[in-house]
């Protein structure tokens, strides 16, 4: 028999040098057992082509998680954000062929795994032209440790983004908001040297709401989204999205509203996945 202690640290630190600022510090963990699948062999009669070994040496995954915040709101609102993220002892499958065919699979514990990011955002509104101008930037960085078959792969993944909205809002009037952002990723694994994936975007959208009555709002908007190919066998990606909306409230609890979305029907999907 095996005994495990789960806990659950927290530390939560905050200075407030005024009224208008704020530094905050976070530590926290989580801990998480195996389960008695990963620990136990499991016997399967209608597979046994498939086998499940157990692994009674597992130890259990504590997350380690570091947050940093910095924020104040004189003369225009900034935060500065910092995370990162350790996993200890992460649980991944490891699976082989043994000399008479079957494929044989154990949990086993992997270390290296974490995950750490930046963030800057600023805000101010420019009074002569009434207008709200807020602008983001991003960077990140992780690593993930995991066995494919019986192999274990380090894959990493890079990305930075930056962004700028803008808004102009007249109460009972209209609402003008756009916003533009281009962001770079970069992906790899050990196990696939040869196929890094690396790419920029940029997203544009645009949005108009306009309000001819205080309990009626007619609002169109677009979406644009350019993706640069991943391989010399694509080209790059575009696709622009549009939709429009009439909403009015009759009453304070009843509201009718009639949407059409997709316009332009380029309305699509992206996923990939990296080995």
């Amino acid at each position: 028999s095996r005994n495990y202690i789960s806990v659950g640290p927290l530390i939560d630190l905050s200075w407030r040098k005024s009224a208008h600022s704020i530094l905050r510090a976070t530590y926290f963990g989580i801990s998480q057992q195996p389960s008695l699948t990963q620990l136990l062999p499991t016997v399967n009669n209608s597979d046994p082509l498939h086998v499940v070994l157990g692994n009674a040496k597992l130890r259990p995954t504590f997350t380690h998680s570091i947050s940093f915040g910095l924020l104040f709101t004189k003369p225009f609102q900034f935060a500065l954000t910092q995370h990162l993220e350790v996993a200890q002892n992460q649980v991944s499958t490891k699976t082989y062929t043994d000399s008479i065919g079957r494929q044989i699979s154990q949990a086993a514990n992997v270390q290296g795994n974490f995950n750490t990011g930046l963030g800057l955002s600023a805000a101010k509104k420019i009074k002569p032209f009434d207008i709200d101008l807020a602008a983001t930037s991003n960077i990140g960085y992780s690593q993930f440790n995991n066995y494919l078959n019986s192999l274990l792969s380090h894959n990493n993944a890079f990305n930075v983004a930056t962004g700028l909205t803008a808004r102009k809002y007249r109460p009972d009037r209209y609402d003008v908001q756009f916003g533009s952002s281009i962001e770079y990723n970069r992906t790899s694994s050990s196990l696939n040297q040869g196929s890094t994936i690396k790419y920029w975007t940029l997203s544009e959208t645009a949005n108009l709401s306009l309000f001819p009555t205080k309990t009626l709002e007619i609002n169109a908007f677009v979406y644009y989204l350019w993706r640069e190919k991943t391989s010399p066998l694509e080209k790059n990606y575009g696709t622009a999205t549009a939709g429009t909306f009439a909403s009015t409230n009759f009453t304070k609890r009843f509201l009718a509203k009639i949407q059409v979305n997709n316009i332009f029907n380029q309305r699509a999907g992206i996923s990939r996945s990296t080995l």
